[in-house]
């Protein structure tokens, strides 16, 4: 049973968690059911037990644990969240009396108008950490025929929380841009490839695809490298800085072609600059370009 195993996988979670300010939370699934698995780890594993009841009577309130559904965590914080998608894939016979699994989309309060705004107060709860637990792939939940907001975002949210725990961050950090960058509501009647993707975010798939590790947005300043590909032989070291002009702004040209050049140079930074025109129009050519650099 799937959803068994999304609780157990939560008690679990708990019990290398108990140094935190802890809170789980429950998309869809009664908070009651975890707490009964917890009741019953309680009673099979003495050391969870005593860790568990100690941050239960902490003598500061924002330090016990808690578990509570989607609708009922506004304005609690916790150092750590669990947060449980409910969901569960199920069996279901076709028409031709095959079977297929599939993730039915139930969505509770996520489902209804505003519900996305319910999603963001659940995502912003932890101080340090949240983690996910699911049992399914995000891409076998379907929010094609739900009219609000809330479904969408929620599965951008799984989406890009399963890239970023498999160490896909520039899939990641592509989900975000397209959240944040898509207007409301009729933004899924579109498909993603109609939405703007940022050419920085581009260039790094397209170098992931070819085997690269890349980074994006380097930098601590205000001005970040949009692009840095990853030494082969060293992991804390970068071959190639891409500077992207994607025609978005007014160049400045001293601060592009001479100011930001030198201070790279004087850095021992290798550095190529692509524009979207010659990215969309000539790709072999500028990855021919990048490999070249790559030497």
């Amino acid at each position: 049973n799937k959803r068994k195993q999304d609780i157990c996988s939560i008690v679990c979670v708990c019990c290398h968690l108990c140094c935190y300010c802890l809170c789980l939370l429950s998309f869809v699934l009664s908070f009651g059911t975890i707490l009964d698995e917890i009741d019953a780890r309680r009673t099979a594993d003495p050391m969870f037990a005593a860790a568990f009841d100690t941050a239960t009577f902490a003598e500061a309130l924002d330090a016990r644990p808690f578990v509570k559904n989607l609708e009922f965590v506004q304005g609690d914080e916790r150092d750590a969240i669990i947060f449980s998608l409910g969901h569960a894939p199920v069996p279901r016979k076709r028409r031709d009396g095959s079977e297929e699994t599939y993730v039915p989309a139930r969505f509770g309060p996520l489902g209804q108008k505003g519900g996305e705004r319910r999603l963001n107060v659940a995502v912003s709860r932890a101080k340090s950490e949240i983690i996910v637990v699911s049992s399914f792939n995000p891409g076998m939940l379907s929010v094609a025929h739900t009219k609000n907001d809330g479904p969408p975002m929620f599965k951008a949210f799984v989406e890009f929380a399963r890239h970023l725990g498999e160490g896909r961050r520039n899939q990641a950090e592509k989900n975000l841009s397209l959240v944040n960058e898509s207007p409301k509501s009729k933004a899924r009647k579109s498909t993603e490839n109609s939405r703007f993707l940022a050419l920085h975010h581009q260039i790094a798939l397209e170098l992931e695809q070819h085997g690269l590790a890349v980074e994006t947005m380097i930098g601590t300043s205000e001005f970040r490298l949009p692009v840095a590909i990853v030494h082969r032989g060293n992991g804390h070291a970068y071959s190639l800085a891409i500077l992207c002009d994607d025609g978005t702004s007014m160049p400045d040209i001293y601060e592009d072609y001479v100011h930001v050049p030198n201070v790279l140079a004087h850095r021992n930074w290798q550095h190529l600059r692509i524009t979207s025109r010659e990215w969309h129009r000539k790709k072999p050519e500028v990855l021919a370009r990048i490999a070249a650099a790559l030497g």
